[in-house]
């Protein structure tokens, strides 16, 4: 594919040149998709690759990362629909009235950790890009390819990321002045260890150790009465589904009777929860019924993003 779409460029160009490649950090990203043998397509990307790498790269992940982490960009977009967004923003400029995420079964805390640049208002990317500003030698920013073609605004990206920089910095300022009064509260639950020192390596990296709070046990011993504010509370969850995981190392069924016992024993009543799986015969495990259900693909998994209503158990006859 390289070979002949720099011959294709020389023969435009018609001097006998071939563009150079660079596989680090190019001018010009390229992303061929295939489905099947016949339908190939090819796209330009507006960014990729050294100064333009993925956006789902933030910068808070340490050089192990765990098997079953979730993609932060899907972790996002599922909070986005769980509505946190939308709770923060009234914590912070309606009613300043709590606005509180967990998740019991965490893992390497995508959940928490995406939630918590949504609640600071962080733009995705911003991270990598100040990082990569302070290491350089003249402390400028880097810029996606597409700002490196012809017309492109060089002026607007810089004003743009010096916004994004101030929203940042007043979000993370607001988030932790908010500890006091409890705003926003982010907590998570890990009984693997070593997820669990992955997730405190990247509150750590992110500098968010004030504001997300983690412990280490099985979520069905996870006493929340303190924490929980009915109405304001978003459990989010990504437990396992026997996939990306080896069945040695977890009893999947045995995971998801600890997450019942966590959404079922009364501290949690009036509080919306959502699960994500890939298996439907796990799901009825927690005996709860669903109020709504999103279904996707994401690469060669079907997936679900369930919607529940926790409500206070009836009383006995």
């Amino acid at each position: 594919v390289k070979n002949a779409l720099v011959d294709a460029c020389r023969d435009i160009r018609g001097d006998d040149s071939r563009p150079d490649v660079d596989t680090v950090d190019p001018d010009v990203p390229l992303v061929l998709v295939m489905h099947g043998e016949t339908d190939v397509r090819l796209y330009r990307c507006l960014n990729g690759g050294g100064a333009g790498a993925s956006l789902h790269k933030r910068g808070y992940r340490g050089e192990v990362i765990h098997k079953a982490a979730l993609k932060e960009t899907l972790a996002a977009g599922l909070l986005i629909e769980a509505g946190w967004d939308k709770l923060v923003h009234h914590a912070r400029y309606v009613d300043e009235k709590p606005a509180v995420l967990l998740d019991p079964m965490m893992g390497s805390g995508t959940f928490l950790l995406e939630g918590a640049l949504i609640a600071a208002d962080v733009a995705p990317g911003l991270v990598n890009l100040v990082r990569r500003a302070k290491e350089g030698r003249d402390g400028r920013f880097d810029v996606p390819p597409a700002l490196r073609w012809k017309d492109a605004d060089r002026e607007g990206w810089e004003r743009l990321v010096r916004d994004a920089i101030r929203r940042g910095r007043d979000g993370r300022e607001w988030l932790t002045a908010g500890q006091m009064s409890r705003s926003v509260t982010i907590g998570g639950n890990e009984l693997n260890n070593r997820a669990f020192e992955l997730t405190a390596q990247s509150i750590q990296n992110l500098r968010m150790t004030e504001v997300i709070k983690i412990s280490n046990r099985n979520c069905a011993d996870w006493d929340l009465n303190e924490i929980v504010t009915p109405g304001r509370t978003i459990i989010v969850t990504n437990p396992p589904w026997g996939k990306r995981l080896d069945e040695e190392e977890l009893d999947v069924t045995d995971s998801w009777e600890s997450l019942k016992v966590f959404m079922r024993n009364g501290h949690l009543d009036g509080c919306e929860a959502w699960v994500l799986s890939g298996n439907k015969r796990l799901t009825p495990i927690l005996k709860m019924r669903k109020t709504k259900a999103l279904a996707f693909q994401t690469a060669n998994e079907r997936l679900r993003w369930i919607q529940y209503h926790i409500f206070a158990k009836r009383p006995e006859p």
